[in-house]
């Protein structure tokens, strides 16, 4: 039995005020996180999911950021489940983040997949997820699913619950914060 917590989503726009989006224009029409704990392995698979706005010129240059003890798996861009491998460069190291670069050259929509290790304290679970904050979204949502043994869970900001289960994971929680700038 796993207890799930805590779990904390942090908005990074307050530690990252001079924020690179805002500086060349590129805007988000949406961005939609995915939190698949112990999924295929022991950690969290992060699914960062983004779309460039009408407004944002192309070919246009996108840094993601994802934390330094994140290990990277998919940079990909696509729709209806076919993914397509996409260029990028780096990752670099930047204090306690990593960063890649991408070159984003349509309106589909583009993703990251990192796994990032979970607290462990015996059966007890912690996981903290920050969004870097760097560019304006339209719409920001973020979904949790956790293994359906989990028990005694705690979200903050307060996340819905849903009855929803796949590959054997519960959906815990959505939460849409809606438009954020950076």
């Amino acid at each position: 039995m796993r207890r799930w917590l805590v779990f904390v989503l942090c908005l990074g726009s307050l530690l990252f005020p001079a924020a690179a989006g805002a500086e060349d224009g590129t805007k988000f029409e949406s961005i939609h996180i995915e939190l698949w704990a112990e999924f295929d392995q022991p950690s969290m698979l992060v699914i960062s999911e983004f779309v460039v706005s009408q407004e944002t010129s192309l070919p246009a240059a996108v840094t993601m950021r994802f934390p330094k003890e994140g290990n990277l798996i998919a940079v990909a861009y696509g729709n209806s489940g076919n993914l397509y491998m996409t260029p990028f460069s780096g990752p670099v190291e930047q204090g306690d983040w990593q960063t890649i670069t991408i070159n984003v050259q349509r309106r589909d929509p583009y993703q990251i997949e990192y796994y990032q290790p979970l607290g462990r304290e015996g059966d007890k679970r912690r996981f903290a997820y920050q969004w870097f904050g760097e560019y304006d979204v339209k719409e920001f949502a973020v979904n949790t699913l956790l293994p359906a043994d989990s028990t005694n869970i705690v979200t903050s900001p307060p996340l819905s619950s849903t009855e929803v289960s796949v590959n054997g994971l519960n959906l815990i929680g959505t939460l849409n914060l809606g438009e954020m700038k950076s």
